[in-house]
């Protein structure tokens, strides 16, 4: 069966990466909001996955001192 659909096309504001979402849809599955020197930004799940670690292993880094 064909569908009429709209789409939008979304892109991650970090990496670049550009996605295909329903028309009505905020973000794609996976991906999310980071918060970046209060700005929010949209990110890729890849990109999240990233910030994530790299926030975690600053925080050992400090713990460690």
């Amino acid at each position: 069966m064909r569908k009429n659909v709209q789409y939008a096309e979304i892109t991650c504001d970090i990496c670049g990466k550009k996605e295909h979402i329903q028309q009505g849809s905020i973000l794609p599955i996976g991906w999310g909001n980071v918060e970046i020197r209060y700005e929010e930004w949209d990110a890729c799940n890849e990109c999240i996955e990233m910030v994530t670690n790299y926030i975690k292993r600053l925080k050992e880094q400090n713990n460690d001192t």
